[in-house]
């Protein structure tokens, strides 16, 4: 049984999904039980999609699971990168009807469960990390901080002076919880298995790399000259995509870097270039380059145009468990530029499948951007190698296959 929060909304839960209905496929009897959705309280039976009625006492704690975070003036409520976790469905209820063997859980906040109930959990477990939550205080990324190490306390997200702060005891809460889960955790890059190695909270369990996978028969090249006219996107530039959830706002998806790095491209292509942005309103730019953006995008068909449409992808992203948009692009035979020291950093293959910048230089993801775009011949190899990595790699049945794996290897311990 896989535990996931929300329906449709962000890269955690399309992961989540995917693996559901990779693992139907070949067989294993998968099933989802989601809190937030737009399917309504049935859920959708087809899919095997199952949906938690939280009770009316579970409802008023869902809406109060923020409160505490009032207390501390400097938190950005608005960012929604803090999570306490106080509230929220037992989902044991809905584990004991279904009687699972094992029980997956992806991301589980926004209301989904308390962290005591986690600890209630009496099945073998596979935690799979979409984000660093499960090893701090309560944010989903830790950036420069290194206080989950040590127990949390002085929260720089709350603007906290206070060792005892609400880090410090969303910290202790997870150590005691987590102690009682017979699980073993599950990631989906060498970044994130060094993040949980390095951690206290989950030091000593074992961890797994499995990737998170893709249908391919959904994510393939479609013909660039198509993808453009229908789109119509002009068909004499070189086209840049970026793109992702909260792709202006959120600060980790490093958009100011890509800005940086466009503005000090070479005077001479600024005129062959195009940047398409997806994941965000439209807004004013300060970029001598034309752009156009492309909104909320909702329809994998039209995401597989906009893929084959760009010449290359940009990901910038300062902090990243994956980045499933590396291998939508990859998929669709569309080279990737991003940072070392990332998630991303296990995908791309430097040279051949698109070129990993220095951490965080806008100088040098301009110089690599350039150097992806610097000739048809080179592009063309790149997206041909893309493509090959993504079939060899990160195909659902091959994914699925190695989860497969796993739990027998759990089931059989």
């Amino acid at each position: 049984m896989y535990l996931s929060s929300i329906v449709g909304q962000g890269g955690a839960f399309r992961a989540a999904h995917r693996i559901h209905l990779g693992l139907r496929a070949i067989g294993i009897d998968s099933k989802m039980l989601v809190l937030n959705s737009n399917l309504g309280e049935k859920g959708n039976l087809l899919d095997n999609i199952h949906v938690a009625i939280p009770s009316p006492q579970e409802k008023v704690g869902y809406h109060n699971d923020l409160e505490p975070l009032k207390q501390y003036p400097a938190y950005n409520m608005a960012s929604h990168t803090f999570a306490p976790a106080m509230a929220g469905t037992d989902v044991n209820r809905y584990i004991d009807i279904f009687n699972p063997k094992i029980v997956q859980i992806h991301w589980i906040n926004a209301g989904y469960i308390k962290i005591e109930d986690l600890g209630k959990i009496k099945k073998k477990i596979v935690w799979r990390l979409a984000d660093c939550w499960p090893l701090t205080g309560g944010c989903y990324y830790y950036g420069d901080c290194k206080r989950y190490l040590t127990g949390c306390g002085k929260c720089p997200k709350l603007g906290s002076e206070d060792m005892d702060d609400l880090s410090h005891e969303i910290w202790k809460r997870k150590e005691k919880a987590w102690k009682e889960m017979d699980m073993v955790i599950v990631v989906p890059t060498l970044w994130m298995k060094q993040c949980v190695e390095n951690s206290t909270l989950l030091k000593g369990r074992d961890v797994f790399v499995i990737p998170n996978g893709l249908d391919l028969d959904k994510f393939y090249p479609v013909r660039k000259e198509v993808a453009r006219e229908v789109l119509n996107i002009p068909s004499d530039k070189k086209v840049i995509l970026y793109g992702a959830t909260n792709a202006i706002n959120d600060r980790r998806k490093g958009f100011s870097l890509l800005l940086q790095a466009l503005q000090s491209l070479s005077d001479a292509y600024k005129n062959e270039y195009y940047l398409v942005i997806f994941g965000a309103e439209r807004q004013r730019l300060d970029l001598d380059i034309p752009f156009r953006f492309m909104g909320y995008i909702r329809d994998h068909q039209i995401l597989q145009a906009l893929y084959s449409a760009a010449d290359v992808m940009v990901v910038p992203s300062l902090e990243e468990a994956f980045g499933q948009t590396v291998t939508e692009a990859m998929a669709c035979a569309t080279p990737v530029v991003s940072f070392l020291e990332t998630g991303p950093e296990s995908i791309i293959e430097h040279k051949r499948t698109g070129y990993l910048a220095r951490y965080a230089d806008e100088k040098d993801l301009a110089a690599e951007i350039e150097w992806v775009l610097s000739s048809t011949k080179l592009n063309d190899e790149l997206s041909v190698n893309a493509r090959a990595r993504i079939e060899e790699s990160y195909d659902i049945r091959i994914i699925a296959k190695q989860y497969e794996k796993l739990y027998h290897q759990l089931l059989n311990s």
